[in-house]
C-alpha cells in the first residue's frame, strides 16, 4: 500500500531547542524523501516562503534532523522551511498514529489531506494525529 506523504518544517526563531523527527520512506526512485528548502525573508511566513519557492532540492533518507548548522547550502537556519514528498510504504492495512516534534510550524499531508496541522509559532511540542 502507497500512500503520498508530505510534510512541511518551518522555523521562525532558533532557540535551544532542535527538532528531531523520524521516518523513513521510499520514494519509488530513490530510498527517502524529496526535500525542498527555502528561506524565510524578513517579515514573511513559512507559508510565504513556499509559495514564493524553495530554492534548494535533495533527497533526504529520512526526516531526522537536530539542525545546529543551516540546513542547505544559502538557506539560513534562524529562517526557513521545508516540504518533503515522497511515498510511505505499510506493511499491513490498519489505523496508524503519526507524531510530530517540532519547534515553531510544522504540517503533515497523507493523500492531499492534513493529518497533523501545527503552522504557528509556538515553543518545542510534540502533535499527535488520531488513528
Amino acid at each position: 500500500m502507497g500512500n503520498r506523504f508530505k510534510a512541511f518544517h518551518g522555523k521562525h526563531h532558533f532557540r535551544d531547542y532542535m527538532k528531531n523527527v523520524l521516518v523513513k520512506v521510499r520514494s519509488g526512485r530513490h530510498d527517502g524523501l524529496q526535500g525542498l528548502y527555502g528561506k524565510i525573508c524578513d517579515g514573511c511566513t513559512p507559508d510565504d516562503a513556499i509559495k514564493k519557492g524553495l530554492t534548494f532540492e535533495r533527497i533526504d533518507p529520512e526526516i531526522n534532523f537536530i539542525w545546529i548548522d543551516d540546513p542547505a547550502p544559502g538557506i539560513p537556519l534562524n529562517s526557513f522551511a521545508v516540504v518533503w514528498e515522497g511515498y510511505l510504504y505499510v506493511a499491513t492495512s490498519r489505523s496508524y498514529r503519526f507524531l510530530l516534534d517540532a519547534d515553531d510550524g510544522a504540517r503533515l499531508y497523507i493523500d492531499g489531506e492534513i493529518v497533523i496541522d501545527r503552522w504557528d509559532n509556538r515553543g518545542a511540542g510534540i502533535s499527535i494525529s488520531d488513528p
